[in-house]
């Protein structure tokens, strides 16, 4: 694990970005968008923005949306106008306050001792959260690797207005993934 947390850093994303055919492809809150958009939120905020597929999605059913990432994505370019594209590393820097924030495979990518932290910030910054979460060991980036009901603990810490939406095994990895909401 300490290895692995070595080289995760912006650069090391920002390079994924830039040359990962599944980065600049996958977008794992696509086929979410109605479900997170059921809550009918006037601002959104997504967290680690990818491909910045979703973002331009949410920007024709959303007023205000903004996405925050640590590593700038070269395909996230050509946003509209009621896009705005923040650089920041939400373990450091506090989030704008929205109706709704959500992610898709972001959580997991945190180290272990800054997750509880995240999740707070988040959870003051938004009334509603949508997050999909990956919680198995892709053998590169993931740094939380927690089951389903672990990370649903954990955002009930928050409030027990949280819960898990679905848990299901995505793609040949076979790892599990789990949908946690407010709303």
């Amino acid at each position: 694990m300490a290895k692995r947390r070595e080289h995760m850093t912006a650069e090391y994303y920002g390079k994924l970005h830039s040359e990962s055919s599944g980065y600049k492809e996958n977008n794992w809150l696509m086929p979410e968008v109605d479900n997170v958009l059921s809550c009918q939120p006037k601002s959104l905020l997504e967290i680690g923005v990818g491909n910045g597929r979703f973002l331009t999605e949410a920007a024709k059913r959303v007023d205000r949306v903004i996405g925050v990432d640590w590593a700038a994505s070269p395909v996230a370019k050509g946003m509209p106008a009621n896009v705005e594209l923040i650089i920041a590393d939400v373990t450091r820097h506090p989030l704008p306050s929205v109706d709704l924030i959500c992610s898709a495979d972001v959580l997991e990518h945190f180290a272990p001792d800054a997750v509880d932290g995240v999740l707070a910030s988040i959870h003051i910054a938004a009334q509603r959260n949508f997050h999909v979460i990956a919680c198995y060991d892709d053998g590169h980036s993931h740094l939380s690797i927690f089951p389903p009901e672990v990370w649903l603990a954990k955002f009930r810490s928050l409030s027990a207005d949280y819960r898990l939406v679905r848990s299901e095994v995505r793609g040949r990895k076979k790892g599990t993934i789990c949908v946690i909401a407010n709303y």
